[in-house]
């Protein structure tokens, strides 16, 4: 047996060794599958790549090959220049009106889905129009696919000059990838366990099994105890499905046609393994024995009782999650930092401490209700049960009603602050956004409004301190282990936006390359929400760049573009100017909450989640929360 595998390894060397280093044309799919590889970047599935020099000095066209060249860089100093070094060939050979430019610099993808070859350019590549028109044609005479070769305008400079491109270069737009992708990677993994279809996730959750690998129509905004995922609808990476995958390590895949897939159909109910790569899928029948999350260690919450007064935002600590929760914590730094920036956080922003919930939940007798759930060790075994007995802590919260001198208090605080008075009132739980754990759409957030009956700020404060005990929260908890002992619910207060124009998410770290520069922004137009859209809309998806020494082009715009929304007709909902904005003043969020408590990463992949808005009137930037992005 060992004979056997160290001839098959022998073979694989003798195979590389015979292998050419570059071809100067591809004449056949079979040359160009010995070249390729998967592409550097992971925005698409199912891509194979092949990287491509042209020298202007000697007029050489060079097809690498991915096995011994990862990079373009390194092929040019190893076949044609020894003595070039990184830094001077990036500015030489990316910027747009270098002198001193000798290489025209792509790649050649083949989209598999839309069986399409189509020429990329890196996103900070500012080659010349003449330049590209000029490879395209270099190339197009030297490939077996030149019917079938196109230019992929994958960034919005690319895009703004679509309409000057000659007639005989084809384009490739990014959502023409996007949406005839036949799967998209969620979040990388393995499971086994049983396949099971489910047409109404909500009813059939209580059902659901730890060792189940569910198939849904729907993005779920709570994710169920289950061992895998795949789910009938793309996802943006910032939506609530793929953060939670990623936060558990499970595997979770999109799969457009999943509930008429042949394949998936005949393994219903059947025992799988489902494994999710980057750039790839694959699910069979397996023999091997189910398995569900493992239980990591215990997880205590911190919680101070002490502080009984509200508490501005103005004035907090760097402990002050203690009393006021992770939420309140981090908008705090946020604010610190706004004060010297071109953003802002939402005004009249103070805390309602522990101190009140707390109180709250024993005169109402939440707290007795919540001690003999807690205290019976089995309460998870009987799902009907547990699910009433959380109905009625909620409701017990909810009902009961809040202190008056709390209420005053609150008032008082708001008109102090100024001069709004539709408040939103959010959770900020102890047991929310933290390291490990993002509790991302676990809790509520509500608008409580001065002086309304039906928008109470009494009902505001009652239903968030209620949601805490929602079900879908609890058994998060119990999935990371969490103290549910201690657990307790702060709320954040600051005034609300009934008119914004653009919302959205951004994650301070490239998802789609490790190591390299870039953050990943999802937006959308007004309140249609980003993390859990509507069934069917889209968001803008793209990636921006700041003005940082890292990157290539510092002086540029660079937004390198994989989705525009469907609500805004082909066109990004901001502007390039408002794009740039964001990038340089989220990365100075980044570099200073790296330098506190990053360290241990390298700072490309120190990642954090940030929610941000455009006012609709002035189109001012704010930013609303930041938590660590736990992948």
């Amino acid at each position: 047996m060992k004979l056997k595998y160290l001839f098959l390894i022998l073979i694989m060397l003798s195979f590389k060794k015979a292998a050419p280093l570059y071809l100067s044309e591809l004449s056949s799919d079979g040359e160009f599958r010995m070249l390729c590889s998967d592409p550097l970047t992971n925005k698409y599935s199912d891509v194979t790549s092949v990287k491509v020099v042209y020298d202007l000095q000697t007029k050489q066209l060079y097809f690498i090959n991915s096995s011994f060249y990862q990079f373009h860089y390194e092929f040019c100093q190893a076949q044609i220049d020894a003595n070039i070094y990184l830094g001077r060939f990036n500015v030489d050979n990316y910027s747009a009106e270098s002198l001193d430019r000798r290489y025209l610099l792509c790649n050649i993808n083949y989209f598999r889905d839309l069986d399409k070859y189509s020429i990329e350019l890196s996103p900070s590549d500012y080659m010349s129009k003449k330049h590209l028109e000029f490879l395209f044609k270099e190339i197009k005479s030297k490939v077996f696919f030149k019917d079938n070769l196109s230019l992929m305008l994958s960034t919005l400079r690319l895009q703004n000059l679509q309409n000057q491109f000659s007639k005989d270069i084809k384009v490739l737009l990014p959502e023409d990838i996007y949406k005839n992708m036949k799967f998209q990677t969620v979040s990388v993994g393995k499971a086994i366990g049983r396949l099971r279809f489910v047409e109404d996730l909500k009813k059939e959750s209580p059902s659901l099994l730890p060792t189940d690998i569910i198939v849904i129509h729907e993005t779920p905004l709570i994710l169920p105890h289950v061992a895998g995922v795949i789910v009938s609808e793309f996802q943006t990476p910032l939506s609530h499905l793929s953060l939670l995958g990623r936060n558990r390590k499970m595997a979770v895949v999109a799969i457009p046609n999943a509930f008429s897939d042949q394949k998936l159909m005949q393994l219903a109910n059947k025992n799988v393994q489902l494994d999710v790569f980057i750039n790839q899928y694959a699910i069979a029948e397996t023999t091997k024995s189910p398995q569900g999350a493992s239980v990591g260690k215990r997880i205590i919450l911190r919680c101070d009782l002490d502080v009984d007064s509200l508490v501005e935002i103005s004035v907090m600590h760097r402990n002050s999650c203690d009393f006021a929760g992770n939420k309140a914590n981090n908008f705090a730094k946020l604010y610190q930092l706004s004060r010297e920036a071109k953003f802002k956080t939402p005004e009249s922003a103070f805390s309602i401490p522990f101190y009140f919930y707390n109180a709250h939940a024993n005169e109402s007798g939440a707290t007795q209700l919540i001690n003999a759930l807690l205290t019976n060790k089995d309460y998870l075994k009987n799902t009907d049960s547990l699910e009433l007995q959380l109905k009625r802590i909620r409701t017990s919260i909810k009902s009961s009603p809040v202190s008056p001198s709390l209420l005053l208090s609150v008032e008082q605080k708001i008109k102090f602050l100024g001069d709004y008075t539709q408040m939103r009132f959010r959770s900020s739980t102890n047991a929310e956004d933290a390291p490990g754990f993002s509790g991302a759409g676990l809790y509520a957030s509500k608008t409580g409004i001065v002086g309304s009956e039906d928008k109470s700020i009494e009902k505001a404060i009652q239903k968030v301190w209620a949601s805490l005990w929602s079900y879908e929260a609890f058994m998060e908890r119990e999935y990371f282990n969490i103290d549910q002992e201690n657990v307790q619910m702060g709320i954040l207060v600051h005034r609300s936006f009934p008119n914004e124009e653009v919302n959205g998410v951004v994650i301070t770290k490239n998802l789609y390359r490790k190591g390299y520069l870039g953050f990943v922004v999802n937006a959308q137009l007004g309140n249609e929400n980003v993390v859990n859209p509507t069934s069917g809309v889209v968001c803008d998806q793209f990636i921006a760049y700041p003005e940082s020494s890292q990157n290539i082009q510092p002086d540029e715009t660079v937004i390198d573009i994989i989705t525009f929304s469907s609500l805004n007709k082909g066109k990004l909902i901001m502007t390039e100017k408002e794009i740039q904005l964001l990038a340089d003043e989220i990365d100075k969020i980044k570099m200073d909450l790296w330098r506190r408590i990053g360290r241990k990463y390298a700072y490309e992949e120190f990642a954090l989640d940030l929610e941000f808005k455009l006012d609709a009137t002035t189109r001012q930037l704010y930013i609303k929360q930041f938590r660590l992005y736990n992948d």
